[in-house]
């Protein structure tokens, strides 16, 4: 009988919090921000038409950042993600 693999994480690091976290690699970036408590001011479902859960994110090691929409992106590698405070939704 063979043993289950665990699934693989990556770390996700998000500023202006400081918060870092494990998801499981190929999570949704949306999903993943939503499981630890984000939730973007977003009027389209997350099927990437109305833009506003861009971020900005960036590969560990690298300072550069680039522009993505998260509810059409990922988890494939650990990652900074930053966007400003006023984009969250409160809840």
């Amino acid at each position: 009988m063979q043993a289950n693999r665990s699934q693989e994480h990556v770390s996700l690091y998000i500023e202006p919090w400081g918060l870092e976290t494990s998801q499981p690699k190929g999570l949704n970036i949306m999903l993943a921000l939503n499981k630890e408590g984000i939730y973007f001011k977003n009027a389209c479902g997350g099927d990437g038409s109305c833009g506003r859960c861009k971020i900005e994110i960036s590969e560990e090691g690298n300072q550069e950042y680039q522009e993505i929409l998260s509810c059409k992106s990922s988890l494939s590698k650990d990652v900074r993600i930053k966007f400003p405070p006023e984009m969250i939704l409160d809840l």
